[in-house]
């Protein structure tokens, strides 16, 4: 299909894996090279007949251009690279051209995965915590946890930025540890300084659940540091349940059984119905 789009001047290469590369010498123009993308969409995204079965695949396309964006093609393959996995953040199935501002953007995530790798072992972190309010009695009953991150290099870095970034890593698995811990300690500290508050509430990762000994961290977790299950309040957003919901239920099962407190945290804000909410 990728050689039916071209000219037999041209290359069609397979680099490893799903990832190809085309190489076009001689075009007039960026348009001959928008033409020819649009293209190897429009015929990769026919539908496949695979042992009966109707099959639908897509390509994302990364453009780039010569001398403009590079002189080797060490460079081209790369930029190229960059502007294919631009391609794939946009939905898929369409082209991008590569632009400095795509590498700039590249150098900065690389940036922020390299400090966060260390943030950790450099205590960098740091645990907010929003009050709970009782809406009958007007008292602070809960706390929730709330993770932010200070960079010597970076400054303040907003969790909306180094959350996907821990996610997409697997950081998020020793640093929803670490925020477990610290905030199961700062509740016991309030608990026995002045009574309350009541609970702490701890948002959980997708990765953090799926973990095989997730029910048992939990339980190490509030033995260490004297917590009572009751006080202990897990935040799982909907999205996240309904990844996996029959093994995630009997995730949801063993906590409710030891005590930990649940909740469904942006309930609606995916395509569940009221009648998960029922079974969870």
């Amino acid at each position: 299909r990728l050689s039916g789009c071209v000219r037999e001047s041209d290359t069609v290469a397979r680099l490893g894996g799903d990832e190809f590369t085309i190489i076009l010498p001689g075009l007039k123009g960026i348009s001959d090279a928008e033409r020819v993308a649009r293209k190897v969409t429009e015929a990769c995204a026919m539908p496949l007949l695979l042992d009966g079965s109707e099959v639908s695949i897509s390509a994302s396309v990364g453009i780039t251009m010569f001398p403009e964006d590079g002189l080797n093609y060490e460079q081209l393959i790369h930029n190229a690279d960059i502007a294919m996995y631009k391609s794939k953040e946009a939905g898929r199935n369409q082209f991008y051209f590569y632009t400095t501002q795509m590498n700039e953007q590249t150098q900065a995530q690389l940036k922020l995965e390299t400090e966060l790798k260390r943030a950790l072992e450099r205590d960098e972190f740091t645990l907010f915590y929003q009050p709970l309010v009782a809406t009958t009695s007007c008292e602070v009953v809960g706390a929730e946890a709330l993770l932010r991150w200070h960079n010597p290099e970076l400054g303040h870095v907003s969790p909306a930025e180094f959350i996907p970034v821990a996610e997409s890593t697997g950081l998020i698995v020793d640093i929803g540890l670490w925020v477990l811990k610290t905030a199961c300690m700062q509740a016991k500290q309030w608990q026995n300084d002045e009574g309350m508050p009541q609970y702490v509430a701890v948002n959980v990762s997708g990765h953090q659940l799926k973990t095989a000994d997730f029910v048992k961290t939990i339980a190490q977790v509030l033995e260490e540091t004297g917590l009572s299950p009751t006080s202990l309040e897990l935040e799982i957003t909907e999205s996240v349940l309904l990844d996996d919901p029959e093994g995630n239920r009997k995730t949801l099962e063993e906590l409710a059984a030891m005590g930990v407190r649940l909740a469904i945290d942006d309930f609606g804000t995916g395509y569940s119905s009221l009648s998960y909410l029922r079974r969870f």
